[in-house]
């Protein structure tokens, strides 16, 4: 009798013993096999060698379910992605920094490309439960009531570059007035921080202020009786009904501040 096979100590993989059946028969002495000894036909499991000859092929380590050369126990590129591979790939990465050439290259081949529905989708949920939510939340709990040192403070104010040292200086063609910025908090102070149009306020866990609108839409104007705070829902209203939303704002501010308007 023909035995079934041996087993390779700690592989898990058993090889057949090999019988050479076309030399057998041509010499008219076809040895008692059974099923395992001799599979009739190659299946994914099995590797035929030269002159006839059968045996057990070992599977990609990785449980992919392919099979591997002799002697491998991954098939090409697929250890990477093993744990354990993925794992010595970031270590070797930790402190590496891209070439300037590298990154061209990474850029030009990504121009043009877009990300499809279905990736989209993947990536919004992976974000609003996979772990980068969970460090989002960390960072955020951190730092929630922090402040910096004074001494800090100074420091980035001291490196901080305005007008045409900027490194966006764009010749100063902001439509914007230099007085916008205080201008505009000035006004979200004056109302709260609320939203005038639906009396909405700023989401629980939110770091984005309300909008302020230029209630005539001219971005010169940055009066006090001109300004309103708005959510981003209404601002957008407000913008493609200037028109309409003119005369609404100014009763509002008209009513809750006593400006007078002409």
């Amino acid at each position: 009798m023909y035995n079934t096979g041996a087993e390779v100590a700690g592989s898990g993989t058993f090889f057949v013993p090999l019988v050479n059946v076309s030399q057998s028969r041509i010499a008219g002495k076809v040895p008692p096999v059974c099923g395992p000894c001799v599979p009739p036909v190659a299946s994914a499991t099995t590797r035929q060698t030269s002159g006839g000859h059968f045996a057990m092929a070992t599977l990609c380590a990785c449980g992919c379910g392919l099979q591997v050369k002799p002697g491998r126990k991954y098939r090409h590129g697929h250890w990477a992605k093993t744990p354990e591979g993925r794992q010595l790939r970031r270590e070797c990465r930790i402190g590496q920094r891209l070439s300037p050439e590298t990154r061209a290259k990474m850029s030009a081949a990504h121009v043009g490309h877009s990300v499809s529905d279905r990736m989209m989708a993947a990536l919004t949920a992976r974000n609003k439960s996979g772990w980068q939510k969970t460090v989002a939340d960390k960072i955020s709990k951190t730092l929630t009531g922090r402040t910096l040192p004074p001494e800090h403070v100074s420091k980035l104010k001291a490196k901080e570059k305005h007008g045409a040292a900027h490194k966006w200086w764009r010749g100063g063609t902001s439509v914007y007035p230099p007085e916008w910025q205080s201008a505009r908090r000035m006004a979200r102070k004056r109302d709260g921080g609320m939203c005038l149009g639906c009396g909405g306020g700023v989401l629980a866990g939110s770091h984005r202020a309300h909008d302020v609108h230029h209630v005539d839409g001219n971005k010169q104007d940055c009066r006090q009786s001109n300004l309103i705070t708005l959510c981003r829902s209404c601002h957008a209203t407000a913008e493609n009904h200037l028109a309409i939303s003119i005369s609404k704002f100014r009763a509002i501010l008209s009513a809750r501040y006593g400006y007078v308007y002409d």
